[in-house]
């Protein structure tokens, strides 16, 4: 059985909708996970690092704890 356990946090129910069209349409599955669990926790990347879940949807934001780069440097 090819297990695989998504963690995902409601605060951000946009990073949830793909997940659940996903798994509604059946993406899972025909890239070979046949039993998958949506789970629902506050702190996904915690959940992951407890090894409650096997990956983890974060928010940019929030997996940065807020740190955004001012500015980049391109290589050129």
């Amino acid at each position: 059985s090819n297990r695989l356990r998504v963690g995902y946090s409601q605060r951000r129910i946009r990073g949830a909708l793909p997940l659940i069209a996903a798994e509604a349409r059946g993406y899972f599955s025909a890239a070979g996970f046949d039993d998958v669990a949506l789970v629902l926790t506050e702190e996904p990347l915690a959940a992951m690092l407890g090894d409650e879940v096997d990956i983890a949807v974060v928010d940019m934001i929030e997996a940065t704890d807020g740190f955004v780069p001012v500015s980049y440097t391109h290589l050129t």
